[in-house]
């Protein structure tokens, strides 16, 4: 039997979901990435690269086969394959098999002269990181669709990342909320060999992910990206490494049913806009919550579709300022799917962040591309106003600002000369936005294409909330916010007449 598709499913009676035909034992036998009592893979099946016109072989050449690998390069003691025991049996559909890959440009390929070997992670990958489930293999071009091994790193060698402290297995990682964020880091993650749950809300999202793979189109490149993904009443405990991918508004509705879940030692990563390590902190302790700053720009089209725009660092902090050994741990992870970095004030990224949202939502209040509305001079004034705003709120709060990429936040801390610093940095955002796959803003996005609530009370709306705590006015924040609730609500259009009741609110 033989299929023309490069992409193979198994559903879980053992029949290619393709053709409904149920899938014959030669066919199996002569595909051995197939456990042959398991073609659906419901259990992780063994790995093996084997081309894809290998002959079928008797289950004892197999097993003496397997036996010459093993001695020839033994497992660890604690080598085990297992289902995902935070999924329900057969709850994220089908199982993706490509059989025909091509190799993936966008990262390193086969080291010269590596072979593969069975049941083991592939050796044509570098020392410390993991075998890909959308790797190539040296030996014919077979995409591996094996879990992720799970095993006690070689002697001599640092601890794979991704391993619970003490442990000898790799964490699990949740991803909740499949967008645009989450969306990318996990099929970037579940490439480089780690073990990736995308959860989301969406069921087309889910059943397009499950199916067909998520496809990820722009700077790396266009591709699609074989991944596991299951809604969330599908999810089950206990879970290690939660990342919290969604708008900063569900964040409340988002972790509550995952708190029960959270493995004693587990935690959650906060890669979101805002101050929402707050929120999370107040659900499961500052102690398992881990402050993130995400700048790469991406967009979710369309469900399983995904563009990624630009590339730019994830700033990994504690709450508390110090530098931990899961920090360390994270940053091996996370750098598969961004450069990562680690700071010891997250708090000064996180409002240096929120000066930067301050003026995206000025702008993103006029349906132009953001480097054609910060040519007209009420915009530049809006958005220096909103910008100073924010500084003086984080002054007040003792907070140190940090560099946001080629954003600098203290441009607008007001003081002489500050104006002409403030221009030149809004030079560099819309010559830079001039040039970039992504025009506008996600903001932009949100109210023009998807017609949807932004993230307006999560940002401008928090510093309006801490200025009053503070005794600091933030009338030009505090009136983006309004016009932005005016626009989701269809009582305003995106218009440059917009930008003229801005300029109005700040003080004479």
């Amino acid at each position: 039997m033989e299929l023309d598709r490069d992409l193979v499913t198994a559903r879980g009676d053992g029949a290619c979901i393709e053709t409904g035909q149920r899938l014959p034992q030669p066919w199996i036998a002569q595909r051995p990435w197939l456990d042959p009592d398991d073609p659906a893979g419901r259990h992780c099946p063994r790995a093996s690269a084997r081309v894809a016109g290998a002959r079928s072989r008797s289950g004892q050449q197999r097993a003496e086969e397997q036996e010459h690998e093993e001695q020839r390069h033994p497992r660890a003691p604690s080598h085990r394959q297992r289902p995902h025991s935070h999924l329900r049996r057969g709850g994220f559909g089908s199982r993706l098999y490509p059989v025909r890959g091509q190799q993936d440009t966008t990262r390193s390929g086969p080291l010269p002269g590596m072979r593969p070997h069975l049941g083991r992670p592939h050796r044509h990958v570098r020392a410390g990181s993991r075998a890909s489930p959308g790797c190539v293999t040296p030996a014919g071009g077979i995409v591996c669709p094996h879990r992720p091994w799970r095993g006690t790193p070689r002697a001599g060698r640092e601890p794979e990342t991704g391993r619970r402290e003490g442990s000898t297995e790799m964490a699990r990682i949740t991803v909740i909320g499949a967008g645009a964020i989450g969306g990318t880091v996990g099929a970037f993650l579940t490439q480089a060999g780690y073990d990736v749950l995308l959860v989301d809300v969406v069921p087309e999202h889910v059943r397009i992910m499950t199916s067909e793979g998520l496809r990820i189109t722009g700077i790396r490149g266009d591709r699609r990206y074989p991944v596991r993904a299951a809604l969330p009443e599908e999810v089950r405990g206990p879970l290690e490494i939660v990342l919290l991918c969604v708008k900063g508004h569900f964040t409340e509705a988002a972790i509550e049913p995952y708190v029960p879940l959270l493995a004693p030692d587990g935690y959650i990563v906060s890669l979101q806009n805002g101050l929402n390590e707050e929120i999370i902190a107040r659900f499961v302790g500052a102690e398992r919550t881990v402050g993130a700053f995400v700048h790469f720009g991406a967009d979710y089209l369309e469900p399983g579709l995904i563009r990624l725009a630009t590339e730019r660092p994830i700033v990994l902090g504690e709450l508390d300022g110090t530098i931990t050994p899961r920090l360390h741990e994270l940053r091996s992870m996370l750098g598969h799917a961004m450069p990562t970095e680690l700071t010891t004030n997250i708090w000064g990224y996180l409002w240096g962040k929120l000066v930067y949202g301050a003026v995206a939502f000025v702008v993103s209040t006029v349906d132009a591309p953001v480097a054609e509305v910060l040519d007209d001079p009420r915009a530049r004034l809006a958005t220096r106003l909103a910008g100073a705003e924010v500084v003086r709120v984080a002054q007040a709060r003792g907070i140190r600002l940090e560099q946001i990429g080629a954003f600098d936040p203290t441009a607008f801390a007001e003081s002489p000369g500050w104006e002409a610093r403030a221009e030149a940095v809004l030079d560099r955002l819309a010559e830079e936005m001039r040039d970039s796959l992504k025009p506008h803003m996600g903001i932009w996005m949100d109210l023009r294409v998807k017609r949807r609530k932004t993230e307006v009370d999560m940002q401008c709306g928090v510093v309006v909330a801490h200025g009053e705590r503070l005794g600091v006015p933030t009338p030009v924040n505090a009136a983006t916010v309004r016009v932005i609730h005016e626009i989701e609500a269809g009582r305003r259009a995106m218009e440059w007449s917009n930008l003229d009741d801005l300029v109005a609110a700040a003080p004479a």
